[in-house]
């Protein structure tokens, strides 16, 4: 009887050993995912990484049509929507930039308003002025509509990328339109897009593109371009950069940054009829690499010591940070401003 007592008093004091050991395994399998929730709750405070040994959160099962994006994906599916390896598209280990994933969106918003703004019929022949990422957007987008497409620019490169995808691109400088006597009344429509804005306040250039429309058609042209206070903030810090660092023998080039006003009356002293000219500003969000690469790189070309450009670009970073960067010293705010028109060859409305 003793023994028997003993054997159940064994069994139970076994049984509860194994149970506690289960109780225990349990908890400490728990233990490095409850640290792993602790450690996410950090990190959206602090902004550190998790502590060493934290094992990774589980992925989410992927729905029926979904597939991992990696950067190289996502890198040649954005290289198709803009247009070309040729873009300059920023892509870090986390995937794509900020800037750059707004600035193809953007891009696509552009080409649309511009090309519902021509509303080209299939008849139509269309003269597309510069052939960078808008403009060639805009000539694809015209040809899907029916309309057949001539864009002129003068990059050679920019000429063959646009034949690469079909669009019928010529090198001719859009300030000898006037003397190209076979474009001369060839074009229902036009279109200039922010390539061309240095040579908008040229009189040929206007005169060229009044020259090629033809008589009985609408005679519609229409654009876009960087605007007045385009920017503002980087000019400014650029040019205390370029004086602190070079001197006040180098500065910044001028360019063609009009008001709706400016764009306008431009427009009228080519005898052009304006229907809508209008400044649209904007704010893109950017890290500091976009800022560099996207903003000030295109800004300090006229830089030709690579050295001595990059110091320039350190030295306007710094300028700006405390106007554009936000609390967490990671996000860079700027401030954008674009000109949208358009406008009809005057003679043939009269």
């Amino acid at each position: 009887m003793n023994n028997t007592r003993m054997m159940n008093t064994t069994t139970k004091g076994s049984m509860a050993t194994r149970a506690g050991s289960r109780r225990a395994v349990h908890v400490r399998a728990q233990a490095p995912q409850q640290q792993h929730k602790d450690s996410q709750k950090k990190d959206v405070v602090s902004g550190s990484y998790p502590p060493a040994g934290t094992p990774p959160p589980r992925p989410l099962p992927l729905k029926k049509g979904e597939r991992i994006m990696t950067a190289p994906v996502i890198k040649k599916t954005i290289e198709k929507e803009v247009g070309g390896q040729n873009n300059t598209v920023m892509i870090r280990e986390s995937g794509v930039s900020a800037a750059a994933t707004t600035k193809t969106k953007r891009a696509e918003e552009e080409m649309t308003a511009l090309a519902q703004m021509l509303n080209p019929s299939p008849s139509d022949r269309v003269l597309v002025l510069g052939l960078g990422t808008l403009g060639t957007r805009v000539a694809r987008d015209v040809l899907r509509m029916g309309a057949s497409v001539v864009a002129i620019d003068t990059d050679q490169n920019a000429v063959n990328d646009a034949k690469n995808q079909g669009i019928n691109a010529r090198f001719v400088d859009a300030q000898n339109l006037t003397k190209k006597e076979e474009y001369h009344g060839q074009f229902d429509s036009a279109v200039a897009t922010g390539t061309m804005a240095p040579w908008l306040r040229s009189r040929s250039v206007l005169q060229g593109v009044h020259s090629v429309m033809r008589d009985g058609s609408h005679g519609k042209f229409v654009g876009e371009l960087r605007g007045h206070g385009d920017s503002a903030a980087l000019r400014v810090a650029l040019t205390a950069a370029i004086e602190e660092i070079v001197g006040s023998k180098l500065e910044m080039p001028a360019r063609f940054l009009p008001t709706a006003t400016d764009m306008s009356k431009q427009l009228r002293n080519q005898f052009f009829h304006v229907e809508m000219c209008k400044l649209i500003p904007d704010v893109q969000q950017a890290s500091v690499g976009d800022l560099r690469n996207l903003y000030l790189m295109p800004m300090t070309t006229h830089i030709e010591d690579g050295e001595l450009r990059h110091k320039v670009i350190q030295r306007a970073v710094a300028l700006c940070e405390g106007v554009l960067c936000d609390s967490s010293g990671t996000s860079w705010h700027v401030g954008t401003t674009t000109v949208r028109f358009m406008a009809t060859s005057r003679y043939l409305m009269e």
